[in-house]
């Protein structure tokens, strides 16, 4: 038997191209084990039941078919906010997050790391200028400025200074150049070449 048209208020609409003609399920709709048209997630376009989209939502920007989960997840950089059922961003420092605040990967193409409580702080040998992490100077491990370090490798032979400096420690000196201070020449105690 080949339905003609189809029952709207029942989420129903003509398939034509099946034959015979049948009522299926809307967009946005899937039939469930009782035969009637149930909603699909908010995110999904077209589905198999309530947890499976097959397609996305277009209306809803920043989202991306998940092979694995089989869901509209929201793309990198953007949480799902529930409530009013869209993709929001994170924080510029997060590759993910659940909340605006609230990190799960970080952007480590910004030098950015994640730390226990969600945050994504610049890596060692930046700091943070305005959101962008900004190359320290060559001798810091860590600092806070362009001119003012906060902590020294001292595994480079390093120290840091009443002046917030990273200096070469007595037998070895500064390059200019790298953060590994070159050892002096056994009987000096400071040089400035080898």
């Amino acid at each position: 038997m080949s339905c003609l048209s189809c029952n709207i208020t029942l989420f129903r609409e003509l398939n034509v191209s099946a034959s015979p003609q049948v009522c299926g399920c809307s967009l946005y709709y899937f039939e469930n084990s009782n035969l009637t048209c149930s909603r699909c997630r908010y995110n999904c376009y077209t589905c198999n039941n309530l947890n499976t989209c097959l397609t996305c939502n277009v209306t809803h920007m920043f989202r991306t078919y998940n092979v694995s989960t089989q869901n509209c997840d929201c793309i990198n950089r953007y949480y799902d906010n529930f409530v009013n059922q869209t993709c929001l961003p994170c924080m510029p420092q997060c590759l993910t997050c659940t909340n605006a605040t609230r990190c799960l990967t970080c952007n480590s193409t910004l030098n950015r790391y994640l730390i226990s409580t969600n945050f994504c702080p610049c890596l060692d040998k930046f700091y943070d200028v305005s959101g962008t992490c900004t190359a320290c100077m060559i001798e810091c491990k860590t600092c806070n400025s362009s001119a003012t370090c906060t902590s020294c490798n001292l595994t480079a032979f390093r120290y840091i200074s009443s002046g917030n400096r990273c200096l070469c420690n007595h037998g070895y000196f500064d390059d200019g150049t790298n953060e590994l201070c070159p050892k002096c020449r056994y009987s000096c105690l400071t040089c400035v070449s080898s």
